[in-house]
């Protein structure tokens, strides 16, 4: 997790990009679709519970590192960065069906930690 913060308070921009690493393989029992592995995308949800961000889906990859997302903190945690915002994978199936991988329950401020930490290390 790279994270960086453009704020003021409670308000602003935080900058982050995601990496799976050895997501569990979901498509190996679909024929034809693809080389047969997961086909990663992650969902960011704010504090209301609605989705607010949507990732692009990486094709055929278990290991995937998505693109730098840049989101707004009021639309993300209503100016409380130690509310828990959820982060939630999934595989992308055909006929736009998902399968659930996994998710992240996390504040702003943990977020902000975890990568200070990370970058001095």
């Amino acid at each position: 997790l790279k994270v960086k913060s453009k704020t003021q308070g409670c308000t602003g921009t935080i900058e982050f990009q995601l990496r799976g690493k050895d997501l569990p393989d979901l498509d190996g029992l679909i024929p034809g679709w693809g080389t047969n592995k997961s086909d990663p995308f992650f969902e960011v949800y704010g504090y209301n519970g609605a989705v607010i961000y949507k990732s692009k889906v990486i094709r055929d990859n278990l290991n995937p590192q998505w693109e730098t997302v840049t989101l707004d903190l009021n639309d993300l945690t209503h100016g409380n960065l130690d509310s828990k915002i959820r982060i939630t994978i999934y595989d992308q199936d055909p006929k736009e069906k998902r399968e659930y991988i996994g998710q992240v329950l996390i504040s702003v401020n943990s977020m902000l930690q975890s990568s200070s930490s990370s970058s001095s290390s």
